[in-house]
């Protein structure tokens, strides 16, 4: 009994001793098959014509590119709608009922606005002079008699520059110590003015002195003490410009230095622009208008008739909010405010995919550029697609900067908003060219070469020059010719093996998935 309780404790000794030899039988054919590899295991590749391609890839969702609003006048409120967010509408399908009394009363409203707007546009006016919009000095006239306002304006930025606060100013470099309460002398061509420092600048100072007469835009100097401590150009402390909108000078009634008030006429002018007011009613009866020839249409058949072919992507009727897949849905009939799209339907179907490409390849990306995308929803099946906007602005995460590319599929009706997919972007292509393996490429002080040669003992080293590379075979472009055997060590292989090898024989540590 005693020799076999001793027998049974021995044999989970037995067992991990043979699990021991088994493993480090393992390793060290793993060790030898990489010391090997390492040592001799090569691959001959003979040199062919095919095509390279570069590319550049990302990830995006299908969207639609354009959507159409639908808007309704305010006040008109909906007694059904007949699509929900997702629906695929068709041109004259109906999307929602109207409520024929709200229609009534909206389309009465609006009449009213109209009646009044009429009356406003029947005293029809335009512009006959410019005013001051602010009183001061007039110090600069730009415009002269038969110029166009608008032209002026555009060319020399005003029609006349007005001092609104009594003072001109003159900004000098100097290196003197000054203090904000020394008094000082400006002088120019013809004349002279007593000024103060009022402000103190990086290189300087800034003098303010009487605009009575002061001429505007001459040089001048300024002196302390009787010593001249810098110079500048006089400017205007508190300047107005004088704009308008429309017409010829015909008149002017101001001169230089001339004191105005708030609405002085500072320009008579012809052929004026269509006073504000009129302006105002104008756009306002046009918009009206515009409210009513829909409500009338209502009037005689209160729904809403889709226009376009698309996908319903938002269906607000005015009532409270629900949440459905992420986007809003609006269940139940309400008032609509006019500034709210009452219905938006996506057009075009989903041919639009956005991706983020990198900082470092943004700049091989140009439009046009043809790619491939292909949809998590047909793995099997790739889109053709073309790069249609590149952005200029940049989003930051990290220490990498992205810009989104917009791509344009070709139209499919199975292609749905929202599906996930990856596209290939060709950049550059070659095609017809002598295609060489990247892990046969070497390079060193002397240059980019390669191994020529049937076996290990007998190679002889080429230098060679590359092209395009797509990151598995490079261009060669002089060195080498069609035909030739190249001789180079399977990276791949090796990198595996000892792998392999130095994670213990290939079985993954506890913890380890």
């Amino acid at each position: 009994m005693k020799s076999e309780k001793n027998s049974k404790k021995l044999r989970p000794w037995i067992i991990l001793v043979v699990i021991l030899v088994v493993i480090t039988v393992i390793v060290v054919s793993c060790n030898n098959a990489a010391k090997k590899l390492t040592e001799g295991t090569f691959v001959l590749h003979e040199v062919k014509r095919g095509n390279i391609s570069s590319t550049i890839t990302g990830s995006g969702k299908t969207e639609s590119p354009d959507s159409v609003e639908i808007q309704l006048a305010n006040g008109i409120k909906t007694e059904e709608i007949n699509v929900k967010v997702g629906d695929y509408v068709h041109v004259g399908d109906v999307l929602a009922t109207l409520d024929a009394e709200s229609v009534k009363s909206c389309a009465a409203s609006l009449e009213k606005e109209l009646s009044a707007l009429s009356a406003q546009l029947a005293m029809k006016s335009t512009q006959e002079a410019i005013t001051a919009s602010v009183g001061g000095r007039v110090k600069h006239i730009v415009a002269k008699v038969g110029d166009s306002v608008v032209g002026t304006v555009n060319e020399k930025g005003t029609l006349a520059v007005i001092s609104a606060d009594g003072f001109m100013r003159i900004d000098i470099e100097t290196e003197e110590e000054l203090s904000l309460t020394s008094e000082v002398t400006v002088k120019w061509a013809d004349g002279e003015e007593s000024g103060q420092i009022i402000k103190k600048t990086e290189k300087g100072c800034t003098v303010i002195f009487d605009d009575e007469e002061a001429p505007y835009g001459m040089d001048a100097e300024v002196v302390l003490n009787g010593k001249v401590i810098g110079n500048g150009k006089i400017a205007v402390n508190s300047p107005v410009n004088v704009y308008g909108t429309g017409g010829v000078i015909e008149k002017i009634h101001v001169e230089e230095n001339d004191k105005v008030s708030v609405r002085s006429k500072l320009f008579s002018i012809e052929n004026g622009p269509l006073s504000n007011s009129y302006t105002e009613a104008l756009y306002s009866y046009n918009e009206k208008a515009e409210e009513l020839k829909k409500v009338i249409a209502y009037l005689e058949n209160p729904v809403i008739i889709s226009e376009v072919d698309g996908i319903v992507a938002q269906a607000d009727d005015g009532s409270e909010k629900s949440q459905a897949q992420g986007m809003d849905v609006y269940p139940s009939a309400g008032a609509i405010e006019s500034s709210d799209a009452f219905i938006v339907i996506n057009t075009g179907g989903a041919v639009k995919m956005t991706i983020d490409v990198d900082e470092i390849d943004i700049d091989d990306i140009e439009l046009s550029q043809e790619a491939i995308v292909t949809l998590d929803a047909y793995p099997s099946e790739s889109f053709n697609a073309c790069v249609t906007h590149i952005s200029k602005m940049g989003t930051t995460g990290g220490s990498i900067t992205t810009y989104s590319v917009e791509l344009t599929l070709d139209y499919d009706e199975r292609i749905l908003e929202g599906m996930n997919g990856s596209a290939v972007i060709t950049v550059e292509s070659v095609e017809n060219v002598l295609m060489i393996p990247v892990d046969a490429i070497h390079e060193d002080t002397e240059g980019v070469y390669v191994y020529r040669g049937k076996d290990n003992e007998n190679k002889e080293r080429v230098k060679i020059t590359t092209g395009l590379s797509d990151g598995i075979y490079a261009e060669a472009t002089d060195g080498i010719s069609e035909g030739d055997i190249l001789i180079y060590t399977d990276t791949s292989m090796m990198d595996m093996m000892l792998q392999f090898s130095q994670a213990g024989g290939g079985f993954p540590q506890r913890g380890e998935d």
